[in-house]
């Protein structure tokens, strides 16, 4: 009887061993993906790179305004070696306005401009720490960057906490 006690202790023990102390996920990245529902679509592509040591350059200066809009901090990063986790994810950008329409003939007046943008999912990660998490298009073709550069997207980067995800 003494035996079948401890064993079952022991069972009870070990089962929790291996288990995490991140809330439940064991890859750097799921985190965001749980936090804010995204559902990725197949293997998550993983690169390295080294932060820069401040966010002056154009395209680190919107990934750290988009990651403060979400609640995250780049800069106790700044220099560090991380993984960025890319995730093609079902969520999509919603956007809705109107341009004006210009011919030979001169204006044709507004014309509504309604889509859905695809988006990929970016994980910043140091260690097995996340730092940040943002979109940005799938497919940043033609269209997207006229549509960009109309102002139809906040940046080329977007919060993960934008309200016009869907």
């Amino acid at each position: 009887m003494r035996y079948f006690i401890f064993s079952v202790c022991f069972a009870v023990l070990i089962s929790g061993c291996g288990g995490n102390q991140d809330g439940g996920t064991s890859n750097p990245g799921q985190d965001v993906l749980a936090k804010y529902a995204f559902q990725a679509e197949g293997a998550p592509v993983i690169t390295s790179a080294i932060l820069p040591t401040d966010f002056t350059e154009p395209s680190w200066s919107q990934k750290s305004t988009v990651c403060r809009d979400a609640g995250y901090d780049l800069a106790p990063h700044a220099g560090q070696n991380v993984s960025l986790i890319r995730y093609t994810v079902k969520e999509k950008y919603g956007y809705h306005g109107f341009i004006y329409v210009y011919s030979e003939q001169g204006s044709m007046g507004p014309q509504e401009v309604t889509g859905e943008l695809p988006l990929y999912l970016w994980v910043v990660v140091s260690g097995q720490e996340t730092v940040c998490g943002y979109l940005s298009a799938s497919d940043p073709n033609t269209e997207y960057l006229s549509l960009l550069h109309m102002g139809f997207f906040p940046s080329q980067f977007i919060a993960v906490n934008d309200e016009h995800i869907i």
